[in-house]
C-alpha cells in the first residue's frame, strides 16, 4: 500500500513539472519566475521522496 501511495505522489509531481514546464514563456519574465518556482517545488518534493525510496 505504501509503494501505491509512494508512486501516486512521485506522478503528481511529475505531472505538475510537466504541466508548468509547457506554460514557460520568456515574454513574460514575472510569470516565467511564478512556473519556474512551481517547477522546483514538484523537484525539490520528487528529491524527497526519491531519497526514501529502497536502494
Amino acid at each position: 500500500m505504501e509503494n501505491c501511495r509512494t508512486n501516486e505522489v512521485l506522478s503528481e509531481q511529475i505531472a505538475i513539472i510537466q504541466e508548468f514546464a509547457q506554460k514557460l514563456d520568456t515574454n513574460d519574465l514575472s510569470q516565467l519566475k511564478a512556473n519556474l518556482a512551481e517547477i522546483e517545488m514538484a523537484l525539490n518534493r520528487l528529491n524527497e521522496f526519491v531519497a526514501y525510496l529502497p536502494k
